[in-house]
């Protein structure tokens, strides 16, 4: 006890000179220095002499009483920071601690190492470092470690530890327990482990592989993770349906030299559930990156988890949330800047799996990518998966890489909510806000919701934002498309170089439907193939509506600038003003190949040099039926067709709502002289048509999904 009675003293005259001197501390020199305690409680030390290291160097001789007890006094100030004790030495054996001063450090010593102490619960206290690392210390011996319950009771510095062993580490031998974190936090983990001579390193993480096992209320406050492949600051790999990650969080960079790099889980298997856990450190990696996960499968699923930290991938699939997910997400959000090569998303990189969803999810953060496949929500959507419910208001950016001869390449498919959407994919009543940003640069196939659609689906979608490119397929929905695109609507401006709509830019043949598309936004295009609803169609575009100003140079319309290869325009409505220069119509700027205007009408303005008509500017090529059936226009264009074929023209003029059109005895025409005049209130069996109007009323046709 000499020790102790020593350092006391000489506190005591500190404190006794700084009391004297409180008329200093008054004027200016700040508050008087305090006294941290730490009370040390360890059975089996009674009467023993050790010596307590600090992570600076700086050692403690102090002695336990006859009940085990003792104690360290330090002063501090407001600029000073308290030591963190990293070991206890008892003669040659060293006993880590990894606390910081200030509160009480109890542990059990028996037999020459650490002994386990439990709470009235049953689960076994971590309270220091070797008893935390216990767990896999003594599992080759007590295998009953690996599926016991521990509560951590105070937060660990890891300061000095560089042989942590992961819980875990194998599938023979994985965690199955449970690990409450309590709140508390880790700090200083820094876990760098070097695999054996020719072995690939695998299952880096403060927990290896857990099965049917429980972690929650962990945090990694400090440090870093480096791994090989499945490499995260949790867990690198959760297995079963019964395993749970609930409310974890990480603040450490974690870097993966391969694939499968997540902040929280690397891969998340068989019905996982992974909740309410954020990472807030820089996830970088090769391929396979995510923010909470870096891939999903097996009906997992994340739910109300948020990335804060930059996402860096050097290939491919990087996520916001997850890098590839085959399961559920829901409700998370990204505040994070995502960057990769391909398959890039705010919320997922690439998303598949049969009956799997990125369900009311947000993004917020970056999204940059540099070769294909860049949205706000997904880089990638795939077969099986939805898309439901999600906003983007973050920025998605095409950066093309350089090559070696110093040429750049151009960035394919970017969009609000997902750079491409394929076969069986769908994207549904999604967001793109006015607040998200889109730089596209020169990027083919530019969308407010998808870059490219290719046999997936878009339905009950919105764009906000402007859209522009230099590049060519620009739309307001998605910039081409080969799937269906249903009751969207844009409300920004659509601009780029040619192939560029309101709602596609290029609406593929056989392939491409829009149906019940509605676009407010002007939409303007510097190089031809320009129009309210498609650039250019070889698909069906049908119930749509445009209501802004079309401007373009040759090929331009209100509702699509070029349509052939079987086209189709059925009830549809132009009331936006259409200007260009060559083959400009109010509804088709030029037709070719067999197309069909059929039931439709545009009240808008059309202005140009040649070719300008108030339907269609040019068909050629036409044979068959095709051509235009039942179809009026106004505005001050005289002409239905400016050049024609043989073709048949049901082609009608009218001056306005008030007077019935040419060939029509009054009103406008009914369902027996045209089976898509129909009237309904679902667009069901041809009845496109909620209001057909009157003579002597103002009140043009309205579409029957119109207010």
């Amino acid at each position: 006890m000499r020790i102790i009675k020593m350092y006391a003293g000489m506190l005591f005259a500190f404190l006794l000179t700084t009391s004297c001197n409180e008329d200093d501390n008054t004027s200016g020199k700040g508050p008087d220095p305090v006294v941290v305690t730490t009370e040390f409680s360890v059975a089996g030390l009674a009467g023993q002499a050790v010596t307590v290291e600090a992570a600076d160097g700086t050692t403690n001789d102090i002695v336990f009483d006859a009940e085990g007890k003792s104690k360290i006094e330090v002063l501090k100030t407001d600029e000073s920071k308290l030591p963190v004790y990293t070991k206890l030495k008892i003669a040659d054996k060293s006993i880590r601690l990894g606390r910081q001063a200030g509160t009480p450090i109890v542990f059990d010593y028996e037999n020459g190492k650490v002994a386990q102490r439990t709470n009235s619960d049953g689960s076994v206290i971590i309270g220091i470092v070797d008893e935390f690392a216990a767990i896999m210390a003594d599992a080759e011996t007590d295998p009953d470690m690996l599926a016991k319950a521990y509560t951590q009771e105070a937060d660990l510095y890891f300061n000095g530890v560089t042989d942590w062993q992961p819980i875990g580490a194998s599938f023979s031998a994985p965690f199955t327990g449970t690990y409450d974190g309590n709140g508390f936090n880790i700090h200083n983990f820094y876990l760098a482990p070097e695999a054996p001579e020719g072995q690939q390193l695998q299952y880096t993480g403060l927990f290896g592989i857990t099965r049917d096992a429980v972690l929650k209320n962990i945090t990694i406050a400090s440090g870093e993770i480096k791994g090989f492949r499945y490499t995260a600051a949790i867990v690198a790999r959760v297995q079963n349906n019964t395993s749970e990650v609930i409310n974890c969080h990480n603040y450490a960079m974690v870097t993966g030299e391969e694939t499968e790099t997540g902040g929280i889980v690397a891969s998340a298997m068989s019905g996982v559930t992974i909740k309410d856990c954020t990472n807030h450190g820089l996830i970088h990696g090769k391929s396979t990156i995510g923010g909470i996960a870096s891939s999903s499968n097996g009906n997992a699923n994340i739910t109300n988890c948020t990335n804060y930290g930059d996402i860096i991938c050097t290939t491919g699939g990087a996520g916001g949330i997850i890098g590839n997910s085959q399961g559920m997400v829901v409700e998370c959000s990204n505040e994070g800047n995502v960057e990769g090569a391909t398959s890039v998303g705010g919320i997922a990189g690439q998303a598949s799996g049969y009956n799997m969803q990125l369900n009311k999810c947000t993004n917020k953060g970056g999204v940059k990518v540099h070769i294909n496949g860049g949205g706000g929500i997904a880089g990638n959507v795939g077969m099986g998966v939805t898309v439901l419910e999600c906003t983007n208001e973050g920025t998605v950016m095409a950066d093309p890489q350089t090559n070696e001869d110093e040429t750049q390449t151009y960035v394919e498919a970017i969009g609000g909510i997902a750079g491409m959407v394929s076969q069986g994919g769908n994207i549904k009543s999604c967001v793109n806000t006015a607040d998200a940003v889109i730089v596209a640069g020169t990027t083919m196939s530019v969308g407010g919701i998808a870059g490219y659609v290719r046999n997936g689906e878009v339905t009950d979608c919105i764009n906000k934002n402007n859209i522009s490119s230099q590049g060519v397929n620009t739309g307001g929905i998605a910039g081409f498309n080969a799937g269906n695109i249903y009751s969207c609507t844009n409300e920004g401006s659509v601009s780029g170089k040619n192939f560029v709509g309101g709602i596609v830019g290029f609406n593929e043949e056989g392939y491409g439907k829009v149906r019940f598309g509605l676009n407010n936004g002007n939409v303007n295009g510097t190089d031809g193939f320009v129009g309210g609803i498609a650039g250019s169609s070889y698909g069906t575009i049908s119930a749509s509506r445009n209501n802004a100003a079309i401007t373009g140079t040759t090929v331009t319309g209100g509702i699509t600038g070029g349509m052939a290869a079987y086209g189709y325009v059925l009830a549809c409505a132009n009331y936006g003003k259409v200007k260009g220069t060559d083959n400009v119509g109010g509804l088709v700027g030029e037709m070719r190949q067999s197309g069909l205007i059929e039931a439709s009408f545009s009240v808008g303005n059309v202005s140009g040099n040649t070719n300008i008509a108030g339907i269609c500017g040019v068909m050629t090529d036409m044979s068959g039926e095709c051509g235009v059936s039942a179809s009026y226009w106004s505005g001050n264009c005289q002409k239905g067709i400016a050049v024609g074929t043989d073709a048949p023209m049901d082609v009608y003029y009218f001056d306005d709502g008030t007077t019935a059109p040419q060939g029509v005895t009054t009103g406008w025409p009914s369902e027996t002289q045209n089976k898509n005049w129909g009237v309904s209130e679902d667009g069901t069996n041809s009845k496109w048509w909620k209001n057909l109007g009157t003579k002597g009323k103002a009140e043009y046709p309205k579409l029957w999904w119109e207010a």
